[in-house]
């Protein structure tokens, strides 16, 4: 409602966790933990329970809204752990409520209403809220000054949680109790706010997250914190927060929306060095106003009776003239009397909410006080539902609450109608007939669902539990860092302790140089730097490398980095490199070098970095794989196989393969038969260039007879050619007109940084229907839950976890500056020149040109200086039979890179370069005269070689002329020293290619002439 846009993620299956509860009836209504729209509905549910009429009469057709306090306690997490508070999900809660402090040095950390020493166990810290010593202790005869405040979360991190593993029925899981004295964990650890966001994050909760802020400061600190990731985190870690995280707090902690906004403003500026706006602060985070009948009743003592009405109306005043509205959900009311002053009278807050059909918020006890009448035994004021904050007070309260509210403690009574005084209410047995909340807090959430079953109309039993889904757990010490501070320092040794059902392996950043060979099932990689460049597994191996274990070539199947067949296959945040194809002694000629082989089915890929050169990625056996926000480079067939996949938002690279003209494909599926159910599907992506200079790049070939491979809704460039689809081997295989080859909304450059619509009908026509798009059912069929889904109904978009989702990967640029050297990959004596190929360095900025000179016996020749598409040239008027050296720079705006050099004898076997080119133009045409200093062995003019003689095409520019991008009709071929071009436009500058052919090639001429 507030955003432009929610975040569609789900759970990562890990340790099954389930309540065991019975089948909800068919008529019930509950809420879908499953539905990306969730979120949405529930802040649609927050707004207004009922049906816009009003009418109170249908106010429980609506569903209601359940939060876990502090996650879920199941007999296996404490509360506060970040596991209890993934643990919501497995029970299909749609709310959590999260307790907030911060430490000494600020770090805002999920806290226990009690106190730290419950939480803990460090009897130092025993008082409530403030978490600073005073005369207040709850553990009598310890005593100390004011001094003893909150450590710092140096300190505090590193303190184990306290609670007995008992289920929550059992009271279990709750920290220091007289019932539970003892009992902390070494297992779970005080985290960070940030911690249990991120564990909720990274598991695709779709809920709603509601802060509990406790004081002035706390409020300001953390709103200021998480704004700023709402803000400016280009992660979806970021937008996650900005959807689903709710500030709640009571709103004597400052005065009023402007006082809150201003004070976030000014520490936003200290902490950030940034201004914002109010409207910066309201869009930012959702936030909830919290009015407590003791705090109301304090406000209401004087004159101004109607305070809470009041504030609360300037808070949606506030938010509306800013235009966030939906940004302010309605309040909390805690109601500890049904005669208090929330609750008092036709025109007081309470009323008023209910009027409005707003789902307005209570606090609910574990359990129903079972007190006959007040008393101040102490058998009423221990354990879990006695004198702890959650559980609710039975008994008298001391010291007592205002008489404004409540009276006097001797007047205190306790009742199933409401009537009394009590911190936290009686839940369930009048909370449905009486008071009809919509918005629960809990410490017992299942309970809470459960009880709702009995009535008509409301969340029934069991109704949205995810059986199957499994908690993330690294618990059981699969870590590994290079470092050694990790359980293993090899990857490959942490898979060989994995048990045979698999598990979760965090690496920490660092370089790995490992082959590895994923056999097991339900295996994750998780990455655990701040971007997936910062764990890096890396090999080398290549087709045609020789196996020391077999003495024989690899192959392509067995060049791998990484190989996956066990099945259900999980990574995040790392790289898969194979580093073959950019070592001597063949740069990028070193044959096939696999980076990773998937065949092991339901594999998935968040934020994995595929890093190659000829066949990067290999999906293979039909398997299924999901790759999201993944990024693939490479020249040559770079994501091939016979595998069913689709790339979902993902960024592929094409990089230079030799010369810029060279043929580079992206894609090379397989299939045997049209009957076998694979294909790659390219879906919602980007296609990257290592030069805007390249002209040849295919989207595809077909490496089987019966390749299927779809392109939808994706980002080309003019580096593609309009053809897009070219046969395996042209002239020898036929694969082409049994493939299937087919888009859907392909977009083009359109210039000052906007996209247009590819022309489909562009494409060639062998393939059938590969110039025709696809229909918008077509393309919806191939999204992944569709085109994945197979038998089992697998759903791969629900598939997360890990550290980092949707983050802005960190594609592999140049450094800014000069270009590195260039790379000569061929150089040849001609005819009285010396030739040389060679392979650019991508630069930044781009490169614009190079720079080629020569020497021969002492002396120099050139500098002769080519634009940046030239891949090829010459330094002529050498001597044949002496040795000459030439040398080649890159040139860029920033500079000259260093140079390099090659050998060799210029003979007389070639033909030279065509010389003394010159025109006579008119306005239409241009005579074009020219001498051959010497034809070579073979004549090029009258002789009897085949095909000999010179040709020559025309251009739009010296560029296209080094690229080869010529002029439709231009290019010919002809047996004299001179050639009409006509049919030419006035005044109109070409460029002209020349060469001559005597069985060898001699260097090619470029120059240029202006029509009249």
């Amino acid at each position: 409602m507030k955003k432009l846009f929610l975040p569609s993620r789900l759970a990562l299956p890990l340790f099954a966790v389930a309540a065991t509860l019975s089948a909800p009836p068919a008529s019930a209504q509950y809420y879908d933990l499953l539905s990306p729209t969730l979120t949405d509905s529930l802040l649609k549910q927050m707004h207004n329970r009922t049906a816009p009429t009003g009418d109170v009469a249908l106010r429980d057709s609506a569903p209601v809204v359940i939060a876990a306090h502090r996650g879920v306690v199941d007999g296996t997490h404490p509360e506060n752990s970040v596991q209890a508070i993934v643990n919501a999900m497995n029970y299909g809660i749609e709310a959590i409520e999260l307790d907030v402090w911060q430490s000494a040095d600020y770090v805002p950390y999920l806290m226990h209403d009690i106190s730290l020493w419950r939480m803990t166990g460090h009897q130092l810290y025993s008082d409530i809220y403030r978490w600073t010593k005073d005369n207040a202790n709850q553990i009598p005869g310890q005593h100390a000054g004011p001094e003893v405040k909150t450590p710092d979360w140096a300190t505090l991190s590193q303190y184990y949680l306290c609670g007995d593993l008992r289920s929550m029925a059992d009271h279990g899981g709750h920290g220091m109790t007289e019932d539970n004295p003892s009992g902390c964990l070494t297992q779970y650890k005080v985290p960070s706010l940030i911690d249990g966001l991120n564990a909720l994050y990274m598991n695709s909760y779709q809920g709603l997250v509601f802060l509990d802020l406790r004081g002035p400061e706390n409020v300001v600190d953390v709103a200021a914190l998480l704004t700023h990731y709402a803000l400016n985190d280009r992660s979806d870690f970021g937008t996650w927060i900005a959807n689903h995280v709710v500030l709640k707090f009571q709103t004597t902690m400052v005065k009023g929306p402007k006082d809150y906004w201003s004070k976030v403003i000014a520490k936003y500026q200290q902490n950030y060095n940034e201004i914002l706006s109010t409207g910066d602060v309201a869009f930012a985070l959702f936030v909830q106003p919290v009015y407590t009948s003791n705090n109301v009743a304090n406000m209401e003592a004087g004159t101004d009776v109607n305070w809470a009405l009041a504030d609360y109306q300037s808070w949606v005043s506030a938010y509306t003239v800013e235009g966030s509205p939906n940004a302010l959900l309605p309040p909390l009311v805690g109601v500890k009397a049904a005669g208090a002053v929330l609750n008092k009278d036709p025109d007081d807050l309470f009323t008023y909410l209910w009027k409005q059909g707003a789902n307005t918020g209570v606090y609910v006890p574990t359990a129903e006080c079972k007190v006959a009448s007040p008393s101040t035994a102490a058998s009423n004021l221990t354990g879990n539902q006695g004198v702890w904050w959650e559980g609710g007070i039975c008994g008298p309260i001391v010291p007592a609450m205002n008489s404004n509210e409540c009276g006097n403690a001797s007047t205190t009574k306790f009742d199933t109608f409401a009537g009394g005084c009590t911190d936290h209410r009686p839940f369930f047995r009048y909370w449905h007939d009486a008071m009809k909340f919509g918005f629960i807090i809990t410490d017992d959430p299942v309970g809470a669902i459960t009880a709702l079953a009995s009535h008509p109309g409301q969340r029934p039993v069991g109704a949205n539990l995810l059986n199957g889904v499994r908690l993330l757990d690294v618990s059981a010490g699969y870590t590994v860092a290079a470092d050694g501070s990790g359980a293993y320092t090899t990857i490959g040794a942490a898979l060989a302790a994995l048990p045979a059902t698999g598990g979760v392996i965090e690496i920490a950043p660092g370089t790995y140089d490992e082959k590895l060979a994923i056999t097991k099932p339900n295996v994750s990689l998780l990455g655990t730097g701040k971007d997936a460049s910062r764990v890096v597994i890396t090999h080398n191996d290549s087709a045609i490398k020789t196996n020391p274990a077999t003495g024989q070539p690899f192959g392509t199947s067995r060049s791998y980095t990484v190989s996956v067949t066990g099945k259900d296959f999980y990574a995040n945040n790392l790289t898969i490199r194979n580093t073959a194809d950019y070592e001597a002694p063949n740069y990028r000629d070193n044959g096939q070098a696999v980076a990773l082989y998937s065949a092991g089915d339901r594999a998935v890929y968040r934020d994995v970095m595929v890093v190659g050169g000829h066949d990067t990625l290999y999906v293979n056996g039909g398997a299924r794989a999901y790759f999201k926000n993944c990024y693939v480079e490479g020249y040559v067939d770079y994501i091939f196989g016979n595998g069913k996949a689709v790339f979902d938002g993902c960024q592929i690279k094409t990089k230079v393969h030799g010369g810029l003209g060279d043929e580079a494909t992206i894609t090379a599926h397989s299939r045997a038969s049209a009957t076998e159910d694979s294909g790659f599907v390219i879906a919602n992506s980007t296609l990257l260039f290592d030069s805007p200079y390249m002209n040849n790049v295919w989207l595809g070939r077909p490496w089987g007879q019966y390749a299927a491979t779809y392109f939808v809704n994706t980002k080309m460039g003019p580096q593609v050619t309009d053809a897009g689809w070219i046969e395996f081997v042209p002239g020898t295989t036929t694969n082409l007109p049994t493939s299937v080859y087919r888009e859907y909304q392909t977009h083009m450059p359109a210039g000052a940084g906007t996209w247009q619509r590819f022309d489909i009908g562009l494409r060639e026509s062998v393939s059938p229907h590969s110039n025709v798009p696809l229909t918008a059912t077509e393309a919806a069929a191939l999204a992944p839950d569709a085109y994945l889904a197979g038998a089992d109904k697998w759903q791969p978009s629900k598939v997360a976890g890990g550290t980092l989702h949707g983050q802005a990967l960190p594609i592999p640029t140049p450094p800014f500056g000069a270009p590195g050297a260039p790379v000569i990959t061929t150089v040849t004596g001609g005819n009285g020149n010396i030739n040389i190929a060679w392979a650019g360095t991508p630069a930044n900025p781009t490169e614009t040109g190079y720079i080629l000179t020569a020497t021969q016996g002492g002396k120099k020749y050139g500098p002769v200086q080519v634009p940046a598409t030239a891949t090829s040239g010459y330094i002529g008027g050498l001597a044949n039979g002496v040795a000459a050296t030439v040398t080649l720079a890159e040139v860029n705006p920033e500079g000259t890179s260093a140079s390099v050099s090659a050998s060799a004898t210029p003979a007389a076997h070639d033909p030279a370069a065509p010389a003394a080119i010159a025109f006579q133009p008119s306005t239409t045409s241009a005579v074009m005269t020219f001498t051959l200093p010497s034809q070579g062995a073979q004549p090029v003019l009258g002789g009897s070689v085949p095909h000999a003689g010179v040709y020559t095409a025309l251009y739009a520019s010296e560029m296209d002329a080094y690229a080869g991008k010529a002029l439709p009709g231009t290019s010919t071929g002809f047996t004299a020293t001179t050639y009409t071009f006509s049919g030419l436009k006035s005044r109109t500058r070409y460029w002209v290619s020349l060469r001559a052919f005597n069985g060898s090639w001699s260097p090619m001429a470029v120059t240029s002439f202006v029509t009249q």
